[in-house]
């Protein structure tokens, strides 16, 4: 009542307080002041004081969660764990840890809600490619069972070498055979006669040129 009673012009107060507040005239005042509902101030009540309605500082579909007190807030990211920090800012490498048993490549699907995703390579299949095809499962046998015979071979032919360094070593089977007096003896049945190597070609020709000599 004092207020309509006074000489203020409270029209500026009345329509100016935004709806938040309400007009209040000081006792011995010379003008009228808006007088602030909670969470509201300024001059006009036009700023509110509770945190998510200030501006929607979360990103990317983040919820924001006041304080009790409406002193502050946090960012409540979404559930998929892709977006993280304080306003949920930052992007996950959902790819970082994920290998694809190294017979593909990951990819962030995001038509799939952001989820970590195996792209195989020709021949591959399954979630984490870890599924052969029937094709790679016989290149692989093959491979496989090559290897195996090449290493026998190695191994054998190892063995031949060293058998023969031992015979040579302990003097024995140095017998040379004539392959032409073997054919004889199995086809006409000739005697044939078994002739020594000798380890040293030059030791042969000098007893060859004594013989000689002597006669």
């Amino acid at each position: 009542m004092d207020l309509m009673r006074s000489n203020i012009d409270v029209s500026a107060c009345l329509t100016n307080c935004s709806n938040h507040g309400t007009c209040k005239l000081e006792p011995q005042a010379t003008q009228s002041t808006c007088e602030c509902n909670q969470n509201f101030t300024g001059v006009s009540c036009q700023s509110m004081t509770i945190p998510c309605l200030q501006s929607n500082r979360c990103m990317n579909n983040a919820t924001c969660i006041n304080s009790a007190n409406f002193t502050s807030f946090t960012c409540q990211c979404p559930e998929n764990g892709v977006y993280y920090g304080q306003y949920c800012q930052f992007k996950r490498n959902l790819c970082e840890n994920v290998t694809c048993s190294l017979n593909g490549y990951c990819i962030q699907n995001e038509s799939q809600n952001e989820q970590a995703e195996c792209i195989c390579f020709n021949g591959y299949s399954g979630k984490n490619c870890d599924i052969e095809s029937n094709s790679i499962k016989i290149v692989k046998a093959i491979q496989w069972t090559s290897t195996l015979i090449c290493i026998v071979a190695l191994v054998l032919i190892w063995i031949l070498f060293i058998t023969v360094d031992i015979l040579r070593f302990f003097n024995i089977c140095t017998e040379r055979i004539d392959i032409g007096a073997w054919r004889r003896e199995k086809l006409y049945g000739e005697k044939r006669v078994k002739q020594k190597m000798y380890k040293n070609k030059s030791i042969k020709r000098f007893v060859y040129v004594n013989r000689v000599a002597s006669e």
